[in-house]
């Protein structure tokens, strides 16, 4: 069995959460090859370690398009004004600063944990 996915293969999409020993799809999304169509991943629920390392992977895999999209916005507005192209480095960092401090940064960062 091969460790990398097809590049045709889709994950199953978010928002997963943790529910006793499995990772599974919130919103009953459907999650391939498992029995009710929801669990995407087993785990050992007594152990403390395996209960912390889910809650992290639910909130990377929770965050990560999130986070992605704020970071090609921030990379969008450093093209469109900085120069030579654009305008000036103050209106570069008004834009970011308006972005990092906004809802969209706030609602991420809060599902990354942070």
């Amino acid at each position: 069995m091969s460790n990398t996915a097809s590049s045709t293969t889709q994950h199953t999409p978010p928002p997963y959460e943790v529910a006793g020993h499995f990772i599974r799809t919130a919103r009953g999304a459907r999650a391939a090859g498992t029995l009710d169509g929801r669990f995407v991943a087993e785990l050992d629920h007594r152990d403390p370690q395996h209960q912390a390392n889910a809650a992290f992977i639910v909130r990377a895999c929770n965050s990560h398009e999130p986070l992605v999209a704020l970071v090609r916005r921030a990379q969008e507005i450093l093209g469109a004004y900085l120069p030579p192209d654009g305008s000036s480095g103050q209106e570069a960092i008004t834009a970011l600063l308006e972005l990092l401090d906004g809802p969209e940064s706030r609602a991420a960062l809060a599902a990354a944990g942070a």
